[in-house]
């Protein structure tokens, strides 16, 4: 799922065998060409239910 400003992916993954909340970072290059960053780990053993889906919100 993009963030609402268009800089960041998430997505969930289950390569630690549960699914969890992974982001990278995604910026053009002077071509115009999509770059991303290495993926970073959000949640640890909070063992996301994929099907109830991502949506971004506010930090309180």
């Amino acid at each position: 799922m993009w963030s609402p400003d268009g800089r960041q992916l998430a997505y969930l993954s289950s390569k630690s065998g549960y699914f969890e909340v992974w982001a990278i970072d995604i910026k053009t290059d002077e071509s115009g060409a999509l770059m991303a960053s290495s993926p970073r780990q959000l949640t640890q053993d909070l063992h996301v239910d994929a099907a109830s889906g991502l949506s971004w919100g506010r930090t309180p």
